[in-house]
């Protein structure tokens, strides 16, 4: 079933908008018996639905620039999903021009939310584990990040956000975060910089939000990113309470994890991303 629609508040200028609608399993899966996938879509803002995560064509940043090309795709292998994205980006600006990512929850642009477990208010949640499994290649100027929005009620809206949390798990000749840096903070045993930005501004939005930034110590140095592992979003939040930087009575509405991409080519496989939240 095809769809079209295309959330005007994010990209008015963007006519179109492809967006696949499937169920079947989400990335990570023990299931062996896989209904076969193979979508693929270059349309900006193309969205293909699991039944717990959306993956996003996301070109927020694209406007002129009309030199690129980025795609999605979703296929099924013996393991179950793999999801995927590459990209194209060329000219001189240093701005942020996508970010393709998969995103579990309700992103505050959209109607619904991929998972009834989100949003949840803050203070009820005990864990929010995050295992991921991804692979960048390319000669570009990239970073891998999970990024959250936290709004002030439970139904997420443009107008409801307060909060930017970004964790940036490794980058390739990335320039630096929004922000002033803080301090080097020790979260799960892992040191992290926090940076932070009291009111974030961006092109065509008309709201501010405070950016909460951590760039993760350990780094890879070269062209290929390969990441596997697991990250508590519970305990960034909790730090973050606690200095007083967002508060408890605010709403967790999303999870994403993708590619911030500023020029150049890339491509990205996504072998897990599965978010597991106890209250």
């Amino acid at each position: 079933m095809l769809i079209l629609d295309l959330p005007k508040q994010q990209c008015s200028w963007i006519f179109l908008s492809v967006i696949f609608l499937f169920s079947f399993p989400s990335c990570k899966s023990p299931d062996t018996n896989i209904e076969q996938i193979n979508l693929h879509s270059c349309q900006p803002w193309a969205e293909i639905r699991s039944n717990a995560l959306l993956l996003t064509n996301n070109i927020w940043g694209a406007r002129n620039f009309p030199d690129f090309k980025q795609c999605i795709a979703a296929k099924t292998d013996h393991s179950g999903i793999v999801y995927s994205w590459n990209w194209s980006w060329h000219g001189k600006n240093g701005q942020v021009k996508s970010y393709p990512s998969l995103c579990f929850g309700h992103k505050p642009w959209n109607k619904h939310s991929t998972t009834e477990k989100l949003p949840i208010l803050l203070t009820a949640i005990n864990s929010l584990l995050v295992e991921y499994n991804i692979k960048t290649t390319g000669s570009s100027i990239y970073n891998i990040l999970l990024e959250s929005w936290i709004t002030s009620t439970a139904i997420p809206r443009p107008d409801t956000r307060v909060a930017e949390l970004a964790i940036l798990l490794d980058e390739h000749d990335w320039p630096g975060m929004p922000g002033h840096f803080v301090e080097t903070v020790t979260i799960d045993g892992q040191n992290f910089d926090f940076y932070m930005e009291p009111r974030m501004v961006v092109p065509d939005d008309s709201n501010t939000w405070i950016y909460l930034g951590f760039v993760a110590k350990e780094e890879s140095a070269n062209a290929t990113s390969k990441l596997h592992g697991q990250i508590d979003i519970a305990k960034f939040i909790r730090y973050l309470v606690a200095k007083k930087y967002i508060r408890g009575s605010q709403y967790l509405s999303s999870v994403e994890l993708g590619n911030e991409v500023i020029s150049g080519e890339g491509k990205t496989f996504v072998k897990d991303f599965h978010v597991s939240i106890r209250r």
